[in-house]
């Protein structure tokens, strides 16, 4: 469902009950806030070739770029239920500026803007109300506006961008091979695990570049990318059966064996001798 309310504000809704994923896609202009707001379920927001971010159950997404027309490619996964809010910039002037409500970042940017914020119950209340309106266009329409209003009111209200980043895909060339060049480096020796400290140092990245980077393109953080990757080569030796505990603890470079047991029980939920015998 796409309904235009008025002056370039423009409601969408998207739902998949029964397809184990369906793809929608949606152009949009330059100067237009995105909002998505996920109600239930998950969904992959694709904007190249090299960057997805997961938008999951429950959280928001306001995504700006002045420069880059953020058109919509994204894959909506079984039994999920989205609603969004597109609108120019200069609506969004119009709307809040007069308006008793403390306004963030998003009232002033000049370029780009990305933040992921939780849902609250309220938000939530009225997000519900607008997916189960009907009547006329007309009084629809109306209704609709009204709950757009009180939407913004409650989400502004609550949130003063504290965790807000630049959004992955704005990210220059330089960046995205440093960023990658990191991950090639975590998976080639497998027992040794930089700091971050090192790579920042070794590649010439910044620190928050780099850990904001990393888990905006990997899904992880740097640790837990690494880690995860140990435990996969991990398990992959214990099923090839030719090395025992012990021995694939050294290998990874765990200092003790203990160390090994923990994060591998912690991530399969099992001890490595317990998946070997299962295995």
């Amino acid at each position: 469902m796409e309904i235009n309310i008025e002056n370039k504000i423009f409601l969408i809704s998207y739902e998949n009950k029964s397809l184990p994923l369906k793809k929608i896609s949606k152009k949009n202009d330059l100067n237009q806030i995105q909002f998505y707001f996920n109600l239930k379920g998950e969904m992959d927001l694709l904007f190249n070739e090299n960057y997805s971010i997961k938008l999951e159950e429950n959280k928001c997404l306001i995504l700006y770029n002045s420069k880059k027309a953020l058109n919509l490619n994204a894959k909506l996964h079984n039994n999920s239920k989205i609603i969004s809010f597109i609108i120019s910039l200069k609506e969004m002037h119009n709307l809040l500026s007069n308006q008793d409500i403390h306004i963030p970042t998003i009232i002033n940017i000049k370029e780009k803007y990305y933040e992921e914020i939780i849902i609250s119950d309220s938000i939530l209340f009225v997000l519900n109300q607008i997916m189960n309106s009907n009547g006329n266009m007309n009084t629809q329409k109306l209704f609709i506006k009204a709950k757009i209003y009180e939407t913004f009111s409650l989400l502004f209200q609550s949130n003063e961008s504290k965790n807000s980043e630049k959004c992955p895909f704005i990210l220059n060339n330089d960046t995205i091979n440093k960023i990658k060049e990191a991950k090639n480096i975590l998976v080639k020796d497998i027992s040794k695990t930089p700091t971050l400290n090192e790579l920042s140092q070794e590649l010439d990245i910044s620190l928050k570049k780099l850990k904001t980077g990393f888990k905006e393109i990997y899904g992880h953080s740097v640790y837990q990318y690494a880690l995860n990757n140990k435990l996969e080569f991990a398990k992959n030796l214990l099923i090839k059966g030719k090395n025992n505990v012990n021995e694939v603890s050294l290998m990874l470079g765990y200092s003790t064996s203990s160390h090994f047991i923990a994060a591998f029980k912690k991530k399969y939920g099992v001890t490595p001798s317990s998946f070997v015998k299962n295995s």
